[in-house]
């Protein structure tokens, strides 16, 4: 593929029409050539995938020569070569298939002839191009019905799929495009062109050749039972296709919106009390053709939902809390919700179908999306009401706590608690984005967002869930630790007093994490949260100065390194703590002017990496990652001078540096000095690399990854095996 591209971008403007021709044809002939011999090889699945890229490239090459004006193709319009080309494709396999003994040739070539049929509907019915869809409706149905009648002369057993693919496939279609065209307001003008009877007659057609071919196969056992679900699902589909058709004829837009909702749910109704084999199947498949103009209202609401929640977010931090939504939706609110709560009501039906009961993943998936469309249905609503954000936001979180307690009280039902569960999840993250736009709105309900978190935790955790548990602890302290500083930000505290705040919050949190007496399940997520003010507190106090930035650094890595000598399982926070006190160091000096930093960090280090080389000595069981710190602070200073320029005598120094770490670290099977070698060598190679391959032509960069890419997957297997080697190797090292 990247030798395709770079042979497209280089050689292909140079190319006249004559060779870009042969280019074109000798790939699909190659193509061509390979799937037939596949086809021989009684290889199922690599013949229909082959063949298939076949006719795509066949449809590039006609599509490029029409372009070209090869053969006077400019002339004809793109409905009739469109008709020609599909035309052809589906009588020469349909002749394949009559003519040739082999079964597998034979059913991949009737194969080939069904699905054209579909895919030339599916072009007509795109609408990207100027195709008239009353002349490709009639070509469709000819090749379906040549294609069928080519079927049950060969009699085989596995001609159900294909037929059933193309004839549910074409009311998909045909009712798709009819949805749209309805939501689009270009229903009348479709019926007038005679469009909308060209598509109902290639629904009927395909529902017809169903039934026909079910009835010829009928015994044939499963295969009989499988047509006839094809023709069940196309008698409600096509039931479907009608209303939808009839729904352009000047219906107003309320009786059209309820009619998308009833119409589902009607069909889901019947399909959860139909019981016949066969045929109960088929009722339950067109649940999807019958659905597709419900989803496409669902579509709607959604979109003017999202215009007005981004609209409330520009300009986003605002200091008003009384910022409202404002969309453009002009029908009325209750069709939003009649819609949205419409798709939920259908899809809780669905949940209850036999099938769907006895699958226990489905079932579960079902549920969760009828709470998804429940709690994204309350939010669109007041979005599309245009309520204040903040009023909005605070509905959004009683609906999580609704949720949460449906978890937590029916938490012995699975399915109900599950939902209550991701109902809650997704309540609270709406509530939490909903009010960027307003500053002290924010804040507000970060804060409740918080309380409500920490009352789920208690109750998980009192019930022994452990897992929940850690997830409830770790957004409550996130919450809490957003609305305090969004306080802080609302106060106009400016960019030092965040930061003070933020250091303030993340020593707090840290000691309360490190409390003997508090869960396991909690000591995590709060660290975690932590470290991430940590960085919040970081960044802002990187605006103000390299002074503030080492006091910031200071306090952070005094509280870690506290921490992890109170607490004998933390010790960690303690190495943590040790670099960040490195860092505040080196800060400082950078803020005092000092040029050669390494005057006063590399003392400080060589004691630490004589510290490490003499604990490791006494104690043999140690790991090499005593060695971190000093190799930190001999090492990491000098990185961002060498960045800035990587030619200098500082940067040389610190490569060879690097070289002799990796060296060492490989001579005498130590872990820590093998990885900080290799990540600094590394890291200095691509940066004096960079500007070298910016200076080549683009492609040669481009061709060289393509070449390895090619060598790696011819030699995939070794490649895997020498990967293997290196992760054991560096496992293996102390």
């Amino acid at each position: 593929m990247v030798a395709g591209l770079v042979f497209v971008a280089v050689g292909w403007g140079s190319l006249g029409l004559t060779g870009r021709t042969l280019c074109l044809v000798t790939l699909t002939v190659a193509v061509g050539g390979a799937a037939a011999w596949v086809t021989t090889r009684r290889l199922r699945a690599s013949a229909e995938a082959l063949w298939t890229v076949f006719g795509l490239l066949a449809a590039v090459d006609v599509g490029a020569g029409r372009s070209a004006g090869v053969l006077g193709l400019d002339v004809l319009d793109t409905d009739v070569v469109v008709l020609l080309f599909s035309s052809l494709l589906a009588l020469g396999s349909l002749v394949v298939a009559l003519g040739v003994r082999r079964w597998l040739v034979r059913l991949v070539a009737a194969e080939i002839g069904l699905v054209i049929g579909l895919v030339t509907g599916v072009i007509a019915a795109l609408a990207v191009l100027p195709v008239d869809l009353r002349w490709t409706s009639t070509v469709a149905v000819a090749g379906l019905v040549l294609a069928t009648l080519g079927l049950v002369r060969l009699r085989l057993p596995v001609a159900a799929w294909p037929v059933g693919l193309c004839s549910v496939g074409a009311l998909v279609l045909t009712t798709g495009v009819l949805a749209t065209a309805v939501t689009l307001g270009e229903a009348d003008d479709r019926w007038r062109q005679g469009d909308a009877p060209a598509l109902l007659l290639l629904g009927a057609v395909t529902l017809g050749l169903a039934v026909v071919v079910a009835q010829a196969l009928a015994a044939r056992g499963r295969t009989g039972l499988a047509l006839l679900a094809q023709a069940g699902g196309g008698l409600v589909a096509t039931a479907s296709l009608v209303v939808v058709a009839l729904l352009g004829q000047g219906v107003p837009i309320e009786v059209a919106t309820l009619t998308w909702c009833l119409v589902p749910l009607v069909t889901a109704c019947v399909g959860a009390r139909f019981t016949t084999p066969g045929w109960s199947t088929g009722v339950r498949a067109a649940l999807v053709p019958a659905a597709l103009p419900l989803v496409g209202a669902v579509l709607a609401g959604a979109g003017a939902a999202v215009l007005g929640v981004t609209r409330s977010w520009l300009p986003g931090w605002e200091r008003d809390v009384s910022v409202r939504f404002t969309t453009d939706w002009s029908g009325p609110v209750w069709l939003v919700a009649a819609v949205w709560f419409g798709a939920a009501a259908v899809l809780a039906v669905v949940a209850c179908w036999p099938p769907v009961v006895r699958a226990a993943a489905v079932r579960t998936a079902a549920w969760l999306a009828v709470a998804l469309l429940l709690v994204l249905g309350v939010a669109v609503v007041g979005v599309v009401l245009e309520a204040p954000v903040l009023v909005v936001a605070l509905v959004m979180l009683l609906v999580a706590g609704a949720g949460a307690l449906l978890g937590v009280v029916r938490h012995g039902h699975g399915d109900l608690a599950l939902a209550g569960a991701c109902a809650a999840a997704v309540a609270t993250a709406v509530a939490v984005l909903l009010p960027l736009g307003s500053a002290p709105a924010a804040a507000a309900v970060w804060c409740v967002a918080s309380v409500l978190a920490a009352l789920v935790t208690v109750a998980v955790l009192s019930d022994g869930r452990r897992d929940l548990g850690a997830l409830a602890g770790g957004a409550t302290a996130a919450l809490a630790v957003a609305g305090i500083l969004a306080w802080v930000d609302v106060a106009g505290a400016g960019s030092r007093g965040g930061a003070l705040a933020a250091v303030a919050v993340a020593v707090v949190l840290l000691a309360l994490a490190s409390l003997p007496g508090l869960s396991r399940a909690l000591r995590v997520p709060w660290e975690v949260v932590a470290g991430l003010t940590a960085c919040v507190s970081l960044v802002e106090a990187s605006d103000t100065s390299l002074g503030w930035l080492s006091l910031c650094l200071t306090v952070l890595g005094a509280a870690a390194v506290g921490v992890g000598l109170l607490r004998r399982d933390r010790r960690p926070n303690a190495v943590g703590g040790s670099a960040l006190l490195g860092l505040a160091y080196v800060t400082r000096l950078v803020a005092s002017d000092i040029g050669v930093v390494e005057a006063y960090t590399m003392p400080f280090g060589l004691l630490l990496l004589v510290a490490g080389v003499v604990r490791m000595v006494t104690d043999p069981r140690r790991s090499s990652s005593a060695l971190l710190p000093g190799l930190g602070l001999v090492l990491l200073p000098s990185l961002p001078g060498a960045l800035v320029d990587p030619t200098s005598l500082r940067g040389l120094l610190l490569a060879l540096a690097g070289v002799v770490a990796l060296a060492a670290g490989a001579i005498v099977r130590q872990k820590a000095p093998f990885l900080v070698g290799a990540a600094l060598t590394t890291l200095l190679a691509l940066r004096w690399a960079g500007p070298l391959v910016g200076d080549l032509p683009w492609w040669i960069p481009l061709g060289t990854v393509g070449l390895v890419l090619l060598l790696a997957g011819a030699t995939w297997e070794a490649r895997v095996r020498d990967a293997r080697a290196a992760v054991s190797y560096v496992r293996g090292l102390r």
